[in-house]
């Protein structure tokens, strides 16, 4: 038996993803409006060749509607509205991550929903809700922390959720944690990175305070750079403020370390799709050279 190898010519295209934040102007309470919106922006980024598009935290009703989240026809036009915007994605070339609440059992969880390939893929709740200085978000929503996934039902599917998910897009490991999840002592991040993510999305809806631009660009800085990662954060805009806190739609890709685009907060003329070609043989060409890095493949 003659031992061959077959040789094969590689681009550096090759190696690239190319994710997006997109960032829409919210309508807050109405669905329709907003799933419109979120529609077009994917059309716009799949005009592009993106492979993943991540839209900020709860974006199908809007993050600042306070009580009128557990209202039950938000609820359930946001669950129609999930089931529209997956159909979009049917022999698209891109995935997309929207946020909504999504009511299940007895509780209202604050959730990232990842679509593609016309379906709703899978469910991530928030694990960590912030209830300090402008933050309410434990009065409208439970946590979910160590419980196992479980299956919904969405539409005609029935959809996992839970926050052991990983998801193959553009052939590479996606995980999903949410605004003050990335702000936490343990961060989801870790255990997703640590089970083989290589992407990690970040819907959020994180206000302005002073000085907290620079630390937030720190902190998704050092957090792909210390878990080898290419780090995607896309968060609201100036149109969620309505209450008394201000959002400013800060909107970064960050690969292992290195910004590689970034839409600073309130921004006069914003750019509504942040795109970026992240060099995945970078990313885990550094995770292999760490020998100290944790595989801890059973977990999920």
């Amino acid at each position: 038996m003659e031992f061959r190898i077959n040789s094969q010519e590689y681009y550096p295209s090759d190696d690239h993803v190319r994710v997006a934040t997109a960032m829409p102007e919210v309508a807050l309470g109405d669905v329709e409006t907003n799933a419109n919106r979120i529609r077009d922006l994917y059309l716009s980024a799949v005009e592009q060749n993106v492979a993943l598009v991540t839209f900020p935290e709860l974006s199908l009703t809007g993050y600042s509607l306070q009580d009128y989240l557990r209202h039950p026809q938000l609820l359930a036009d946001a669950q129609k509205g999930l089931e529209y915007l997956a159909i979009e994605t049917a022999e698209r070339n891109a995935a997309m991550i929207v946020g909504l609440p999504l009511r299940v059992g007895n509780g209202l969880y604050n959730c990232a929903a990842v679509c593609a390939d016309g379906e709703v893929k899978g469910v991530v709740p928030k694990q960590n809700l912030p209830t300090y200085n402008e933050f309410y978000e434990k009065r409208w929503f439970q946590a979910w922390g160590d419980e196992p996934n479980v299956n919904v039902r969405i539409g005609n599917q029935d959809v996992p959720f839970g926050r052991d998910q990983l998801f193959m897009i553009a052939g590479q490991n996606v995980g999903v944690e949410i605004c003050e999840d990335l702000w936490v002592a343990h961060p989801p991040n870790i255990r997703l990175a640590e089970n083989g993510a290589t992407i990690i999305a970040n819907p959020s809806a994180s206000p302005e305070t002073v000085a907290k631009t620079g630390y937030r660009s720190q902190l998704i800085g050092s957090t792909a750079a210390r878990l080898d990662v290419a780090y995607v954060y896309a968060s609201a805009d100036s149109s969620e403020s309505t209450a008394e806190i201000v959002m400013g739609g800060h909107n970064v890709i960050n690969e292992a370390g290195r910004v590689l685009a970034e839409q600073l907060p309130l921004d006069s003329r914003p750019e509504r799709l942040v795109v970026a070609d992240v060099d995945m043989q970078h990313v885990l060409t550094d995770r292999l050279k760490d020998t100290n890095y944790p595989n801890r493949t059973d977990i999920l």
